[in-house]
C-alpha cells in the first residue's frame, strides 16, 4: 500500500471550497455603518431546505460590535468559488434576505440563515454540488467521545486575514482536538461567555464561522481485510474563536461550538 494512501485523511479541494466568505454590514443608530467579515458554509437540512451556518458573533451586532448599542444587521454578502471541476470554476455571490436564527441558549456562538427559496436561484443552484454539506455529515452528540475524541486531527477551511497576503481563496487551518469533546468548557469573553470545545491550533480573524471537520481515521477495508476501526470524515463544529493573553498576543489554542448544537438549531427551524 502506498504511503499516501495510508495517510489519506479524507479531505479534498471540494471541502476546502465548501467555505464561503461573509461580508457583513451593520447600521448604527446615527445612520452610519460598520463592517465585519467571517466564514460560513451551507447545510442541507432535509425538507427544511438550505441554511447558511456561521458564528453568531459574525452576524449579531450585540456580539460583533457591542459598544454600538442599538446597531442593526443590514446585510450579509456571501461569496466563494464554485469549483465543480479542476478546469471549470467561477465566482459566486448572493445576499440572503432572511434574518439570522440564534439558539435559545446565549452561550452557543452559532447562527443559521435560511436560504430557501434562494436555493432555487440559478446562481446558487450551480454551486450546490460543491457548497452544501449534507445534514448526515454532522456529528451527533452521541458520536462525541465514541467516534470523535481528544487527539483527533481537525481541518477547518476559511477566509483568514493574513498580513501581507492578498487572496480571494480559502485557506486550511489544521490541528488537534485538545480536550474531551464530550464536556465543552466555558470560554469567558467580553462579548459573552461561550460553551465550546478546545482545539490546538491558531485561529485568525476572518475564520470565525468556518466549518470544523474531524478528518478520516483508519481505512475502509473490504474483501475480508482487517485494520484499525474506520471513521469517515465528519463535520464536528463551527469555529468560534481563539485565545489571547493579557497583551493580546495569540495563544496556540482555539475553540469550536459542537455540531450537535448546530443540529439542535437546525431542528428548531424545521416546519411544523
Amino acid at each position: 500500500m502506498e504511503t499516501s494512501e495510508m495517510l489519506d485523511l479524507g479531505f479534498s479541494n471540494a471541502l476546502l471550497y465548501s467555505a464561503l466568505r461573509l461580508s457583513v454590514v451593520f447600521t448604527l443608530r446615527d445612520g452610519s455603518s460598520a463592517s465585519g467579515s467571517g466564514t460560513g458554509f451551507v447545510v442541507e437540512n432535509g425538507g427544511a431546505g438550505y441554511f447558511l451556518a456561521t458564528a453568531r458573533h459574525v452576524v449579531d451586532p450585540r456580539l460583533a460590535i457591542p459598544k454600538h448599542v442599538g446597531a442593526q444587521l443590514h446585510e450579509v454578502g456571501v461569496s466563494g468559488w464554485n469549483h465543480l471541476a479542476e478546469e471549470e470554476e467561477h465566482w459566486i455571490e448572493f445576499v440572503p434576505v432572511a434574518a439570522p436564527i440564534f439558539p435559545a441558549a446565549g452561550d452557543l456562538d452559532i447562527a443559521v440563515i435560511p436560504l430557501s427559496p434562494l436555493a432555487t436561484a440559478s446562481t446558487f443552484t450551480g454551486a450546490l454540488p460543491l457548497h452544501w454539506i449534507r445534514r448526515e455529515m454532522l456529528a451527533s452528540e452521541g458520536e462525541f467521545g465514541a467516534d470523535v475524541r481528544a487527539g483527533d486531527f481537525i481541518a477547518s477551511p476559511g477566509y483568514a486575514s493574513l498580513p501581507g497576503v492578498t487572496s480571494d481563496r480559502p485557506v486550511l487551518l489544521t490541528g488537534l482536538i485538545a480536550a474531551d469533546p464530550r464536556h465543552p468548557v466555558t470560554v469567558e469573553r467580553a462579548a459573552g461567555d461561550a460553551r465550546a470545545v478546545l482545539y490546538q491550533s491558531l485561529s485568525r480573524s476572518g475564520l470565525s464561522g468556518a466549518p470544523v471537520f474531524a478528518t478520516q481515521r483508519g481505512l475502509s477495508l473490504g474483501g475480508g481485510l482487517k485494520g484499525p476501526p474506520h471513521r469517515p470524515l465528519r463535520l464536528i463544529g463551527v469555529n468560534t474563536g481563539s485565545f489571547r493573553d493579557a497583551q493580546e498576543q495569540p495563544l496556540q489554542f482555539s475553540y469550536f461550538t459542537r455540531s450537535c448544537d448546530l443540529l439542535d438549531l437546525l431542528d428548531s427551524c424545521a416546519p411544523g
